[in-house]
């Protein structure tokens, strides 16, 4: 006579929970771990543009013997330059990668660059980071 009762293959309520626990687990270690990372990117690129910023600044400021009146000066005007194959090419002091609605330089984080027309400083609204 034959078993009536048929094997069952299936998984199990408690299982199914188990294994939905592990998967949001790991999914909250990665996203833990891909914003930190995402925040070093940042700084990291927050260090370069200041940097870049700030030799746009010295050089403006060794070409036209006065430093830029704003930092969108540096957007706007073009430096000449004289190539040995005979041709002249002109390009920006900087290329900004993010600008605002009004034309500001935007940092990695999109807030905005500050600049002090005087002393030819600049720096970040971003708080924690606007002693770089």
């Amino acid at each position: 006579m034959r078993n009536l009762k048929r094997a069952v293959k299936a998984f199990s309520l408690l299982e199914l929970l188990v294994t939905a626990c592990i998967i949001f687990i790991l999914m909250g270690i990665f996203a833990a771990y891909a914003n930190t990372t995402l925040k070093v990117a940042k700084d990291l690129a927050l260090q370069n543009e200041l940097s870049g910023i700030r030799m746009a600044i010295q050089h403006y400021l060794v070409i036209n013997n006065k430093l830029p009146p704003d930092l969108k000066e540096l957007l706007k005007k073009s430096l000449t330059r004289a190539n040995p194959d005979g041709t002249v090419t002109y390009e920006s002091y900087l290329k900004a990668v993010r600008i605002g609605r009004d034309g500001a330089l935007l940092d990695p984080f999109f807030n905005k660059y500050r600049y002090n027309k005087l002393s030819g400083m600049v720096w970040t609204e971003t708080p924690g980071r606007n002693n770089w």
